[in-house]
């Protein structure tokens, strides 16, 4: 299997990633490695982490970037990498950029960082996330600064939002009308799972499981 900081700090491009992303990347998405993966990457940047998700998943991997900096379709890239040039909080790009597309295995935003950017994303997204996929929104502290649309226990930062989530995948144990009837209607039952890191969270796609209490024996 391909190391990814080894990839990471190979790579002919420039990226730059904060050191605790490895360690994260490798838990959620070390699964696909080898699996022909289709993948979408918010914030292409000066392109470096194109070719690293390339090298890390290994051959037959399709990638589309997203970047709202047109500069960035003069990279020079295989052509079974795209680049899309766009704004990441407009619905209606995101519906014009994925029609006709296949679903993606992962998605990893590392674009803007402004709350409306990464919650409209993720709603006009997380349709798009193939069962068994996986959601990755980076830098999520911003969800800590005013100047970004955020703040501490901010009610519309995206930590806020993703805090919500996990009331949904609890939803059983919760009064009827409690959760926004919104996430109820993007998510459904397919978001399985909600993980927080420092500047990350990592969402699980898949069908949610009857929760049953079983026994052992009698």
């Amino acid at each position: 299997m391909n190391n990814l900081k080894q990839i990471f700090y190979s790579l002919d491009k420039v990226s730059d990633k904060w050191t605790s992303y490895f360690d994260v990347y490798e838990r959620h998405l070390g699964s696909f490695q080898n699996t022909q993966p289709h993948v979408l990457e918010i914030g292409v940047q000066r392109g470096g982490s194109v070719d690293m998700w390339l090298e890390y998943f290994g051959e037959g991997t399709t990638v589309l970037g997203v970047d709202i900096d047109p500069t960035c379709q003069q990279l020079q890239y295989p052509p079974n990498v795209e680049i899309a040039i766009g704004d990441q909080a407009s619905a209606v790009f995101w519906q014009q950029t994925l029609a006709n597309r296949p679903l993606f295995d992962v998605i990893v935003d590392d674009g803007g960082h402004t709350m409306t950017q990464q919650i409209v994303s993720l709603e006009c997204l997380w349709s798009h996330l193939k069962p068994g996929g996986v959601y990755v929104c980076e830098d999520t502290h911003t969800s800590y600064w005013p100047d970004w649309g955020g703040g501490f226990d901010h009610p519309r930062s995206f930590q806020t939002y993703a805090k919500r989530l996990t009331d949904l995948l609890n939803r059983q144990h919760i009064a009827r009308g409690m959760i926004n009837q919104r996430l109820i209607e993007i998510f459904g039952t397919s978001l399985t799972g909600v993980y927080f890191y420092n500047s990350q969270v990592v969402l699980e796609k898949g069908t949610v499981q009857p929760f049953e209490r079983v026994f052992s024996r009698e």
